[in-house]
């Protein structure tokens, strides 16, 4: 029988052991009628949290040079991170203001965080365009970034899924076909949609339920 004894001890042994985000898919599936605000589950990624201020953070680490807008934008991001709840935030601009430089940091800062994130664009071209930009700007760093479109063989599809699945990928830039229900993250952290205006509601959140309760930039 599940009492509040049990169910509390329960928990702590679940919370305490090593992977914190697998521990608390474990917990809800043993607890499923617990409310996940109750066992202070609310934000999975609380693990994203940044004691510094993001600026000087990725200055020391992040090659690419910020102007101050891309660095206020940051900073606000970084209240987010670091707030009680999951981020979402829309960061909008001209076409060429460096948004995807201010995605890109992002995505980084999730990496360096041992969390894989999803960038999904509306069309391929977009979606390889922003794949080609974000592989660049992470170049010097240890994280696998991957493009899924539709039209890769179905071969090289499945070996990727099967990646992404293994935590093997840290970052998918793609489309739609990021949000096939094949698809599956380990340890989704950040959902990142360009031209949200492009997706439906269904779209936005069949991506987010891919994680648990996973930050939201749209752009």
């Amino acid at each position: 029988k599940n009492t509040t004894a049990n169910i509390i001890s329960g928990l702590q042994g679940i919370l305490s052991t090593t992977n914190p985000y697998i521990n608390i898919q474990q917990a809800q599936a043993t607890y499923p009628d617990i409310a996940p605000e109750a066992i202070g589950l609310n934000n999975t990624c609380f693990l994203l949290h940044f004691a510094n201020n993001i600026p000087s953070f990725l200055n020391s680490r992040f090659y690419l040079e910020l102007t101050d807008t891309q660095q206020k934008a940051l900073n606000e991001m970084i209240k987010d991170l670091n707030s009680e709840y999951p981020m979402n935030r829309l960061l909008h601009g001209d076409v060429g203001s460096g948004k995807t430089v201010v995605a890109a940091a992002m995505l980084y800062l999730a990496s360096s965080k041992g969390f894989q994130s999803a960038f999904m664009a509306p069309t391929e071209i977009l979606a390889r365009q922003s794949y080609a930009f974000i592989t660049k700007v992470l170049q010097p760093y240890p994280y696998q970034v991957a493009l899924l479109v539709s039209d890769i063989r179905e071969k090289d599809k499945k070996t990727l899924i099967n990646r992404i699945e293994q935590h093997q990928i840290d970052i998918v830039v793609g489309t739609h076909a990021i949000i096939q229900d094949s698809v599956k993250f380990d340890t989704l952290g950040l959902v990142v949609v360009d031209e949200q205006h492009r997706f439906g509601v269904i779209q936005r959140s069949t991506l987010r339920e891919k994680g648990l309760w996973p930050h939201t930039l749209v752009m």
